[in-house]
């Protein structure tokens, strides 16, 4: 018993020497702080449907900034938005069949309280929220050779999240933070342009998504830090109507595996380069009962980002 409190001691000193900083996994802003993060990244996705379908490929621009406040040491908020450009989506057997899906996202908004710093304890603990809110119906393009109907960057559905975290940085160098948390998407609207036709309007029914991240973080010297994350996300099954027609969308897992390097330029300005790959596995949907197969997913996301802490 005596060695097991002698062991709980020592931690709790080395918790209270390694002090959590800018650019570090478990970094709260203080109260009164702002922390401005901005990202701009060149995303690749594609998929190809079974039977019959060939490989079809997005690729474009996505830009995102995001504002936290510390409105007190135990209490963060923030606030974001993103924005695509030139994400253009083609079937890949014929590439004059392309469209572009560029637009705002969804807006962002939420929170983190940290309910136990580690300078009290052996590790931090927060609370968090995000509310995702879809202030304009979805739109989603099509082409049919040189003819094309452009979308939007839209979600059809608001989100809203709730999360928690533990991390501890347990010396100068080591961190880790984990997250879980689950996502509610109220149901929406989805409108499917048609080439030379009407638009659709799907009705798209309400789901709940569930997330587990793993986070790593080491810190050589002060001014170069190194991090891999991987995340987790089960996509529950949801459905989507319009006349005449039914979607059914299978549950599935997505696993995304990220690598972070960040340069500490000055004091308060950081610069990151972000790697992202996903191989995820195959899930069916069912359009009135015919079932089809999205298989061979794959996406990835190289991009610069900056944190700047005023």
């Amino acid at each position: 018993m005596k060695k097991i409190i002698a062991i709980l001691a020592m931690l709790t000193a080395v918790s209270a020497q390694a002090q959590v900083s800018f650019g570090d996994l478990n970094f709260f802003v203080k109260q009164g702080q702002f922390q401005l993060s901005a990202d701009a990244n060149r995303t690749t996705e594609q998929y190809k449907i079974s039977p019959g379908g060939a490989p079809t490929r997005t690729e474009g621009n996505a830009f995102a900034t995001q504002l936290n406040f510390g409105l007190s040491d135990q209490l963060n908020l923030f606030a974001g938005v993103g924005y695509n450009y030139l994400m253009k989506t083609d079937n890949t057997s014929t590439p004059t069949r392309a469209w572009t899906q560029d637009g705002f996202t969804n807006p962002l908004v939420g929170g983190n309280f940290r309910v136990i710093n580690q300078n009290d304890s052996l590790v931090n603990f927060d609370l968090g929220f995000v509310a995702r809110f879809a202030v304009q119906d979805q739109v989603t393009g099509a082409a049919v050779k040189h003819r094309t109907e452009e979308g939007n960057a839209a979600n059809a559905r608001s989100a809203y999240e709730l999360n928690t975290s533990v991390g501890r940085k347990w010396n100068e160098a080591n961190e880790f933070r984990l997250t879980a948390g689950l996502v509610y998407n109220n149901s929406g609207e989805r409108d499917q342009k048609v080439v030379d036709g009407s638009t659709k309007s799907y009705d798209v029914d309400s789901s709940t998504d569930a997330y587990l991240r793993a986070a790593y973080q080491y810190r050589p010297v002060n001014e170069f830090i190194l991090g891999l994350a991987l995340t987790g996300t089960r996509i529950s099954a949801y459905d989507e109507d319009t006349t005449g027609t039914k979607v059914k969308n299978d549950s599935h897992m997505d696993v995304d595996a990220r690598f972070i390097a960040k340069c500490i330029i000055l004091p308060n300005f950081i610069a990151r380069f972000t790697f992202a790959e996903t191989m995820n596995p195959d899930y069916d949907y069912k359009t009135n009962g015919a079932k089809e197969t999205y298989k061979s997913r794959r996406s990835s996301v190289i991009g610069l980002g900056a944190d700047f802490l005023f």
